[in-house]
């Protein structure tokens, strides 16, 4: 056996350096196949990773809420009332624990945390992402904590637990613990925990954790039950089930429990699996943008198609040189070497290139590792990812995988010939398996097919998202976060009026505005609108608002379609008492039921059960949010008092750090309480779509790694081919025939397989992509026929391109010298 083992390894070593191309090739297919198979997989073991590193993750579930708004249409919600929460614990005893979450936006304006450092430095910071959380959170989710005892971390109304990124800008190399910070200017809070910062494969997002037991303090002051309501639903709810209960008895029974707590109408709840909310789950409000199990299911598919490319271009260019070699293995059997010897001689050759490409996979991935996460913008695949004995498993499949599919066909080809016919340099065998040949490769052109179309239509949308008119005008608009800590509102609302003032003035500053929502942003405030001529017989419009100036719509650009803007003089307190003027949208005045925005104007509404107020003017709709979304109705209001949320300015590009700067000082000097933060509102909306641009970017790096090995499978079999044409080629060529003529004979054959693989392929590829579409875009592109022409064009330049070196090669050559060598 070891003798054995050691022929087997000098033939293939033999072998290897004889034919250095061929099997160099072969090797980089399998190697980059591999590669791609090892990322791939990666990415969906993460995607499917989402909150399983929880230690109760199989009982933890989220409450989400659907309610039919006064509009008839269903809303799915990801938050649900913060009563829902306590009541589904009192009535089911399977519930072992519930906690809520709410964001610190949706109660109060984002704010500043001010910290003191030993050495006297004042620390100031205002994170995005701060939610208020039940006491039982962190025991019900398992975050690592770097210091402190996360169980009991937000027990206390004046606990405070940060991220350790947070941690470390407020207190350094500090122990945070014990320190204090001071909230929204006058509360003072004590650091009892600091969390690792969250990992990417959560779909939580947050920075700071405060108790809300704050927020039930806020209800005893005020004498009322709000955050303990069935009122609105902006609240995260979350269970942990005890061992063994079965949620779907707990579902069963969430009608009565509606019955028992609200007489409103068309409310239902549902129970979604924590692990399952990253793919599942599509509902308004998310924490953060999720994923797609069909999605990830594709890149499986994807994962395992290139590794059949890889493998199929093994098989094809084995075969390439089993001509060359079916003399040694006619005159092996002659001297006595059985069938069995040769097939494992055979069988070892692949095998050892494959553990070789295999183990080679393995090292690329070290390398590669950085670049993916940078690509997808998460940590995908760890620096220690060679410990995890996931990855030597994925290893093992795949050498087994190869040494079947790859090592088998060619090697029961070449060991399976007869003697006679091998001597003679004839594999009478070769004709038979060609079917199998040319599937492999439409196999190939249908892979590349469906990643080519899948990746222009992602494109083709991204790119229309980007040139589709919005409506408003988002480049060169500078947003300031406004002043949110002060001690005075009068105060406060007269120094802004003088820092805009201060703006106004700047050179490079074309339009100064102030507003409480920005065009990108979830609008968060709503109102009910009525018809004043017909409020006793329609129902409201649910009508999101905007509290602005009269320069808002020249800020950003938004059309008048009819009627004016506002004036200095059209405050309105929005009071029964006050002549009342606001600007609507398109959308809602023909949800109001006005014929056209002329006929809205100096029209009437109800807001609410007693404020009435005059429309003076219509706004063209514009996207709030992102092209999934349908437009929304909104009301534009200009108040009396302040309700600052934003300075928005639209400015010149030219020196725009020194005006960042001036702006900067002035900013510290009229607010020293508050943090001065600002961002570009193109690149704030375009976050919106992170996630569909690396989708975009994966596939196109897996569709030119696809195409690439699709050309050297081409390669390979064009190789296999026109060597067993070379003769009739000599032929052809003394009757006269012509280099292109011979081209076209020794291609179209390809071209044909190319062509029948895309028509097969491209009503699959249609309908997936108009389903993407439809489904995850209101406003979206239409696919016409660059769907179907340009991948087959891409497809036919491919082959062309891969065929035409073997066919110039065979064509120039003297066919004298052929006919001879052939025998």
């Amino acid at each position: 056996m070891k003798s054995l083992l050691i022929s087997y390894l000098s033939i293939t070593r033999r072998q290897i350096f004889k034919n250095k191309p061929l099997h160099i090739l072969k090797f980089l297919s399998l190697t980059l196949g591999g590669s791609a198979f090892y990322i791939l997989m990666h990415y969906v073991e993460f995607e499917k990773s989402y909150d399983q590193f929880h230690e109760h993750a199989d009982q933890l579930y989220r409450v989400g809420l659907s309610e039919k708004s006064a509009n008839g249409v269903q809303q799915h919600l990801a938050t649900s009332y913060p009563g829902i929460g306590g009541a589904i614990k009192d009535q089911f005893p399977q519930v072992a624990a519930f906690s809520r979450m709410i964001n610190l936006e949706d109660v109060m304006p984002p704010t500043v945390f001010v910290a003191n450092r030993n050495d006297g430095q004042k620390m100031k910071v205002k994170p995005n992402k701060v939610f208020f959380a039940d006491a039982s959170f962190l025991s019900m989710f398992s975050f690592a904590a770097i210091s402190g005892n996360p169980i009991d971390a937000l027990n206390a109304p004046t606990a405070l637990v940060l991220t350790s990124s947070i941690a470390r800008f407020l207190f350094g190399k500090e122990n945070a613990i014990g320190k204090e910070v001071v909230f929204n200017g006058d509360r003072t809070l004590t650091v009892t925990a600091v969390l690792e910062d969250l990992p990417d494969n959560t779909h939580f997002q947050f920075d700071i954790l405060l108790p809300y037991a704050i927020l039930e303090a806020e209800d005893d002051r005020d004498n009322n039950n709000l955050y303990n309501s069935w009122k609105w639903p902006v609240f995260y709810t979350y269970l942990q089930l005890k061992s063994g209960a079965n949620p779907s008895t707990i579902v069963a029974q969430f009608p009565n429990l509606i019955a028992k707590h609200t007489n409103q109408k068309g409310i239902q709840l549902a129970l979604q699996a924590v692990s399952d909310i990253h793919l599942d789950s599509n509902r308004l409000g998310e924490i953060k943008a999720n994923g797609s199990r069909r999605l990830v299911t594709f890149f499986l598919l994807i994962a395992i198609a290139i590794m059949s490319i890889s493998l199929s271009n093994g098989i094809n260019l084995s075969a390439v040189k089993a001509i060359e070699r079916a003399k040694e293995v006619g005159i092996r059997k002659a001297v006595g070497a059985s069938q069995k010897i040769i097939f494992g001689q055979f069988m070892f050759e692949f095998a050892f290139l494959s553990a070789l490409a295999i183990i080679t996979a393995v090292l690329f991935l070290a390398v590669l590792a950085e670049p993916f996460n940078t690509i997808v913008d998460q940590s995908v695949i760890k620096p220690e990812f060679w410990r995890d004995l996931l990855i030597w498993k994925w290893a093992g499949i795949l050498l087994l995988g190869s040494c079947l599919i790859g090592g088998i066909y060619p090697a029961l080809m070449l060991s399976g010939s007869p003697t006679v016919q091998v001597l003679k340099g004839n594999m009478i065998n070769l004709k038979r398996p060609s079917l199998l040949r040319k599937g492999l490769i439409g196999l190939q052109f249908a892979v590349s097919f469906a990643l080519i179309s899948v990746t222009l239509g992602i494109y083709h949308q991204l790119s229309f998202i980007q040139q589709k008119d919005l409506g408003y005008l988002s480049e060169q608009v500078l947003v300031i976060e406004a002043p949110t800590v002060f001690k005075d509102i009068e105060v406060v609302a007269t120094k802004a009026t003088t820092f805009k003032d201060f703006l106004a003035k700047q050179p490079l500053v074309e339009q100064v505005t102030t507003a409480n929502e920005i065009p990108g942003k979830q609008l968060r405030y709503k109102m009910p609108i009525s018809n004043f001529r017909s409020k006793n017989s329609s129902s409201p419009v649910q009508s999101y608002w905007i509290s602005t100036d009269q320069h808002f719509l020249d800020t950003y650009g938004m059309k008048l379609l009819a009627g004016r803007n506002f004036r200095a003089s059209d405050t309105s307190p929005l009071s029964p008492e006050s002549d009342n003027k606001v600007l609507l949208n398109e959308r809602a005045i023909m949800l109001l039921g006005f014929s056209s925005p002329s006929d809205a104007i100096n029209q009437r509404i109800l807001m609410g059960d007693k404020v009435v107020a005059e429309i003076i003017g219509v706004v063209e709709n514009h996207h709030q949010r992102s092209l999934k979304e349908d437009y929304q109705p909104i009301l534009f209001q200009f108040p009396t008092y302040y309700q600052t949320l934003y300075f928005c300015l639209r400015i010149k590009p030219e020196m725009l750090d020194e005006t960042i700067g001036s702006i900067e000082s002035a900013y510290d000097e009229s607010f020293p309480l508050n943090s001065f933060n600002y961002f570009f509102l193109d690149d704030f909306f375009n976050e919106q779509y992170a996630s569909q641009r690396r989708t975009s970017r994966i596939f196109l790096l897996f569709t030119v790694l696809a195409v690439v090995l699709a050309s050297s499978g081409l390669f390979g079999l064009a190789s296999f081919t026109i060597a067993r044409k070379t003769k009739e080629v000599s032929i052809r060529k003394i009757l006269g025939a012509s280099v292109g003529n011979i081209f076209l004979l020794l291609s179209k054959d390809y071209l044909k397989v190319a062509v029948i693989s895309s028509i097969i392929v491209a009503p699959v590829c249609y309908i997936g992509l108009r389903r993407w579409l439809r489904q995850n875009y209101v406003f979206h592109i239409e696919i016409g026929g660059w769907f179907f022409l340009l991948p087959i064009t891409i497809l036919i330049a491919m082959t062309l391109s891969s065929l035409f070196f073997q066919v110039f090669k065979v064509a120039v050559t003297n066919p004298v010298q052929s006919l001879k060598s052939e025998g």
